[in-house]
């Protein structure tokens, strides 16, 4: 009964071990497609920005209806491109498995001018396609209040 005790002792311990290890290879690896995806809309490269990207994505931001598919996406973020806006995203926390992983982070959204206009929360899904980490959903929570219309 000792051993079997032991035994279970040592399971317990290893498995959470290899998960731990799995959480931050896959943190690493999130970011570093976290980055690829900021460089890649500076840039003005579309096809490495969609590259990040599953085909049937999915993003939501807040009061607005979601956007699916890469190509949607990337349609999405042209013009912010174009004009010059970037996107600087902090993770701060990932817990992943070996298909999904679940990104929680803080964002900025910065103009041509180097003039933050946004700032927020998000919540990312990653799939594992392939090997390597997708974005598969994105929501996005802005922490700066709506903007009230004009006479109201």
């Amino acid at each position: 009964m000792k051993n079997l005790f032991q035994l279970s002792l040592l399971f317990i311990l290893i498995t959470n071990f290899v998960f731990a290890q799995e959480n931050n290879e896959a943190k690493t690896a999130i970011e570093n497609n976290l980055q690829k995806l900021e460089n890649a809309l500076q840039q003005k490269d579309f096809q490495k920005f969609g590259s990040v990207w599953t085909e049937d994505a999915m993003i939501k931001f807040s009061g607005k209806d979601p956007v699916t598919s890469r190509q949607a996406i990337i349609d999405m973020h042209r013009p912010m491109a174009e004009h010059g806006i970037r996107i600087d995203a902090t993770t701060k926390e990932v817990y992943a498995n070996n298909k999904f992983a679940t990104e929680i982070g803080t964002y900025k959204v910065i103009n041509a001018d180097d003039q933050t206009i946004d700032t927020g929360y998000y919540s990312t899904l990653w799939k594992k396609v392939n090997g390597d980490w997708l974005i598969f959903r994105d929501i996005i929570s802005s922490s700066v209040p709506p903007q009230k219309a004009e006479g109201k």
